[in-house]
């Protein structure tokens, strides 16, 4: 879920390399530093003249006025690399990046050494989506001059969107050999690590780059992103609350601090938050989350209108594709849901949060097959996902395969102590081999982990309810209703209790409930039976 992030966590490249004549004269045969003597003045040429110009404009801002000067200085001499380069810099800022990509190829065929070009090629290349051109150039520029931390960091973060994280993390490492302090190259680090499955090492370097970075409130940011992804959400909040005090006027910082609340079941605090923001209500970000929020707390038709004005805006955000097509069917749009998540493969190849998203409609819908099938594709490119484990593992234990079921949950958990869903789904498995004991330890160690999700005390209640303790479990289920009163299950359970105890008026009240808020839910048709059983 964090490519999106991947969000939100990612500054993809470092585009513009400020230009040093000094660094050129180095490495260009074409370019002759002005000699110094104390009797001769070299004459400028009319190339020169030009070239300063419109350095001089440059560094004013005013990138039009010095594409003329530069554009005049190659028109006056073809040959001057250092025109060339800057041109085509400025060719890249101003989105022409066919013409910055013939400009770095003619500087490369008059000095094949000049590393510089080759690095600002590859980003032109990657910005026109052609990765393996973008990586031969950055390779290229390596080899030319090897001291080079922003190119490692390039190179890693195209081998991070591409989904090889193992060997990004690499590249990555080498970019910190060479500049200790690089903040990008560590905090990408460990985004790679954490989309690699190696949470607690993603942990750690997270923990240590807001220690070393503090003064800067994005490391906050980015490790609260982190958070979100492994589901830690009172930490994604604690972080955010560090960084709104260094810096408070990022729309982004009040869009992650608005989700952490909004997974942690506080939809009204979340959506104070996007108040706060003063955000630009035309933009990607905003909409994309104000979008999931609605849809976390179960309002599909807010959800949607924010979701169709952030993809005009953005349509290669993988989570975008994810959260929409689970939106589409959880509206019953089915076609719609499935047509949502096939494009979203098609433009974003491989993306595990579309296959994980797609897995959990499948096994609504009973195709255990295809969750495992969906799971497997995932975990061939990420071995320790945790949620692939859990949705896996919940197919399995469908198709009657108890054992592998509990031995994938434990290792989800291992993975990730705060993914509460596996912690839940094996507490019921115990519930259901009646082993209550079990099932109460696992789900009392998730709660205390996760204390302000509803899932985990409809399934305490259950627990207390299958053990005879019906007053418990009541007050179990309202603990649960005081976070999200419009947790379905929660309703079925309480019209169970009240059933048992014969008052059938309570009972087909809170049937009732639950058919209003899930009225296609797991247990829509034996609450109907209910109902019409008792009228």
């Amino acid at each position: 879920m964090f490519k999106r992030i991947i969000i939100f966590i990612l500054s993809i490249l470092v585009f513009v390399i400020p230009f040093s004549e000094g660094v050129y004269a180095k490495k260009s045969k074409n370019y002759t530093p002005a000699k110094q003597t104390a009797t001769k003045k070299i004459k400028q040429t009319p190339a020169m003249k030009n070239y300063e110009e419109g350095c001089s404009y440059e560094k004013a801002g005013l990138v039009d006025k010095a594409i003329e000067f530069f554009e005049q200085a190659v028109k006056e001499d073809p040959k001057m690399n250092a025109a060339l380069f800057r041109l085509a810099s400025l060719y890249d800022i101003k989105g022409r990046l066919q013409d910055s990509k013939k400009i770095y190829i003619k500087i490369l065929e008059q000095d094949k050494t000049f590393y510089l070009a080759y690095n600002n090629l590859g980003i032109v290349e990657y910005r026109l989506g052609n990765h393996q051109a973008a990586l031969k150039n950055w390779v290229e520029s390596l080899k030319y001059n090897p001291n080079q931390e922003q190119v490692y960091n390039n190179i890693g973060m195209s081998l991070i969107m591409d989904e090889k994280y193992e060997s990004s993390i690499k590249y990555f490492d080498q970019a910190l050999k060479i500049k200790p302090l690089f903040q990008d190259a560590a905090k990408n680090r460990a985004f790679a690590l954490l989309k690699a499955g190696r949470y607690s090492e993603a942990d750690a370097q997270l923990s240590k780059n807001s220690k070393v970075f503090s003064y800067n409130p994005y490391s906050y940011y980015n490790y609260a992103c982190f958070c979100r992804e492994y589901h830690n959400y009172p930490a994604g909040i604690r972080n955010m609350d560090n960084a709104l005090k260094k810096k408070s006027n990022v729309p982004a910082f009040y869009w992650e601090y608005a989700l952490n609340l909004a997974y942690n079941g506080e939809f009204d605090k979340a959506l104070e938050k996007m108040e706060e923001s003063n955000s630009n209500s035309e933009s990607f970000g905003y909409n994309k989350t104000m979008g999931r929020i609605y849809q976390l707390k179960g309002d599909y038709d807010k959800a949607l209108p924010f979701y169709l004005k952030a993809q005009a805006n953005n349509n290669l955000d993988s989570s975008l594709y994810a959260w929409l097509g689970t939106l589409y069917s959880q509206m019953k749009f089915e076609s719609k849901a499935q047509e949502t998540w096939t494009t979203g493969l098609s433009k974003i190849k491989n993306s595990s949060e579309i296959y994980l998203a797609r897995a959990e409609y499948k096994y609504i819908k009973g195709d255990y097959s295809g969750v495992i099938s969906d799971t497997n594709t995932v975990l061939a490119t990420n071995p320790n996902s945790f949620e692939a484990f859990g949705i896996k593992a919940r197919a399995l234990y469908k198709q009657k395969q108890t054992q592998q079921a509990i031995e994938l949950f434990n290792k989800s958990i291992e993975a990730c102590p705060y993914y509460y869903e596996s912690f839940d789904s094996l507490a019921q498995i115990y519930l259901d081999e009646k082993d209550l004991k079990k099932a109460s330890e696992i789900i009392s160690n998730a709660i205390e982990s996760n204390p302000k999700q509803p899932a985990l005390y409809c399934t305490l209640g259950r627990i207390y309810f299958e053990m005879g303790n019906q007053p418990q479990a009541v007050r179990a289920w309202m603990d649960g209703l005081a976070l999200n009163g419009s947790y379905a299950p929660i309703y079925y359970n309480l019209g169970r209790a009240a059933e048992l105890s014969n008052d059938m008026d309570e009972a087909k009240r809170y049937y009732n409930i639950y058919l209003k808020h899930a009225p296609e839910g797991e247990y829509a048709d034996q609450a109907r039976k209910k109902i019409m059983k008792n009228k």
